[in-house]
């Protein structure tokens, strides 16, 4: 069954749409990341000030490193035009990639929330800058991992190798919208949501200040906002589209769309 063994190698598989594009896209954001990632973790390590910010940064840098490293298969994959490396693979690479993806999102939650405190709390964020501060923010990562990798297992139980591609494969419409909604709400849209109340928040203060008058401030505001939403945007986007499908029953219009945003 294809739950319990890879493709064989002597069937023709559909292409993977877009494949040019996507090889062309992963390469570039594999030879650009991994040694930008690098200098980041290198920088980070060999600072002697080891803030709270710096940290964060650290292990964001780390947590994209993860997923990055999985780029040299999928780009074998996209290459072949097919996934002739077994289930095993195929599932723990996608279960990586989804746990690096909910840490990178939680982390730039965190690096947010973090500015805000500083901003509109300066007394608060100097205590937390004490000597404990480098240990506690250990400690918050380590706990994210682990939440991380517990909200990441429905990429090993719905991941199989069908049609000669390592894809997702539901057995009913209900699991499917239950994992796309699962992906989103947690991993885009409450943390969008904590990162916009932050920021309106510190907006809100700074009304109340000199600093209103400075509208660069209003204008950083609003870029992190939006970089956070645009940036995990169209991947949420697609897992909606597929929900929708689900939820409509019919409409080939929308289900040629999700299928072209998620092969």
């Amino acid at each position: 069954s294809p739950a319990n063994s890879s493709y064989p190698h002597n069937v023709t598989s559909a292409p993977v749409p877009g494949t040019v594009v996507g090889l062309t896209l992963l390469a570039a954001a594999v030879a650009v990341g991994l040694p930008g990632n690098a200098v980041v973790l290198w920088s980070c390590a060999t600072t002697h000030r080891h803030s709270v910010p710096i940290l964060l940064i650290f292990y964001l840098a780390l947590a994209d490193m993860v997923t990055l490293l999985t780029g040299p298969i999928y780009l074998q994959a996209l290459s072949l035009g097919q996934w002739d490396m077994g289930l095993a693979l195929c599932r723990g690479c996608h279960y990586l990639c989804a746990a690096a993806m909910y840490v990178s999102v939680f982390l730039i939650t965190l690096l947010g929330l973090h500015r805000c405190l500083v901003v509109s709390r300066p007394a608060v964020a100097v205590v937390m800058a004490g000597g404990r501060a480098e240990q506690w923010t250990h400690r918050v990562v380590v706990a994210t991992w682990l939440v991380a990798l517990v909200l990441a297992i429905p990429s090993i139980v719905f991941r199989q190798v069908k049609d000669g591609h390592c894809q997702r494969v539901h057995g009913t419409g209900a699991w499917l919208v239950l994992h796309n909604l699962l992906e989103t709400i947690l991993g885009w849209a409450l943390p969008l949501t904590a990162v916009a109340t932050g920021y309106g928040l510190l907006v809100h203060r700074l009304r109340q200040t000199r600093l209103a008058q400075r509208s660069r401030t209003f204008r950083l505001v609003a870029s992190v906002v939006v970089a956070f939403a645009v940036t995990w945007g169209p991947y949420h986007l697609a897992s909606l589209l597929e929900v929708a499908v689900v939820l409509q029953g019919r409409g080939d219009t929308l289900k040629a769309v999700a299928k072209a945003t998620r092969p």
